[in-house]
């Protein structure tokens, strides 16, 4: 089943310090490209949640959000109480001896240094689990996606394909009359000629020959049917196969402008103008396609 590389997923982490939403957005892109936003917090563990991405995906341009929120135990201040203790008792026994006053106002006790201790705002180890496994889901959920917009991807590169076939085997149904065209008008252009002047009859037939034989369309036919072939069996692999695609629809525009030059009738330059639109619609589509 192919996959889109359009996508997206989200997910919720709650430990006793955090609470973190994480969300992944994905677009096309040559490459796997991947931006983290998550303020520095994370910095030393990208590589974890990057190796995470690289079992799922291979291309694509991803962005990960995550928004991180810290609980009132998380980033509140506490008393070192023992030290509070050693520093009244001290207080109380230099106040009778000196004329010092012993209360201590909240701003006293906060030029003490180490006696307000306050927590970092900081993603700590012990919430670093929870966090993948939730990164984990919002992946999981965006590649659902991917798949499911792959399907309907597969659905119209198919109906595509049959039209680029049935224009094919139009033209090709074309050709005998064209042969016959071809060669009446050359030999009436060629007894025009010849009035007056000495001719080799065999001479003439070559050249109707050698004339009709360049302007044969047979091989690129063939060779359009067959990369359809190809694009049928690409749409059933499992994986990347966007490049692939890509490739092979360079090579079916190649053999029908090849065509288009060969050929000069209206009724075959319907169906050509109709396969290059049809060729440009999947390239358009091929483009999503991981």
């Amino acid at each position: 089943m192919i996959s889109s590389m359009t996508g997206y997923g989200d997910s919720t982490v709650s430990t006793s310090r955090i609470t973190a939403v994480i969300q992944i957005n994905s677009v096309n892109n040559r490459f796997l490209d991947v931006r983290f936003n998550h303020g520095h917090m994370l910095a030393a563990w990208e590589n974890d949640f990057l190796s995470i991405l690289q079992k799922h995906l291979r291309r694509g341009k991803v962005e990960v959000f995550f928004n991180i929120t810290f609980s009132a135990e998380a980033s509140q201040f506490k008393i070192d109480e023992p030290l509070l203790a050693s520093i009244t008792e001290e207080t109380t026994r230099l106040s009778k001896k000196y004329p010092v006053k012993k209360e201590l106002s909240l701003t006293d006790m906060m030029t003490v240094r180490g006696l307000c201790i306050f927590n970092d705002r900081a993603v700590e180890k012990t919430d670093l689990e929870q966090l993948k496994k939730g990164f984990e889901s919002a992946v999981e959920k965006m590649v659902l996606m991917r798949r499911a917009e792959g399907k309907n991807l597969q659905s119209a590169l198919r109906d595509l394909a049959a039209e680029i076939r049935k224009e094919n085997a139009t033209i090709r149904k074309e050709t005998d009359r064209l042969e016959a065209v071809y060669k009446k008008r050359l030999m009436e252009r060629a007894a025009e000629l010849k009035e007056g002047l000495r001719f080799d009859e065999n001479r003439l037939h070559l050249e109707v020959a050698s004339l009709l034989n360049r302007s044969d369309i047979t091989e690129e036919l063939q060779r359009i049917d067959s990369h359809l072939e190809q694009l049928a069996g690409f749409l059933k692999e499992e994986g990347g196969v966007g490049k692939k695609l890509d490739f092979l629809v360079q090579e079916l525009l190649r053999e029908t402008n090849t065509v288009a030059s060969k050929v000069q009738d209206e009724k075959v330059s319907r169906s050509v103008i109709r396969i290059k639109d049809c060729l440009e619609k999947i390239r358009e589509q091929v483009q999503n396609i991981e």
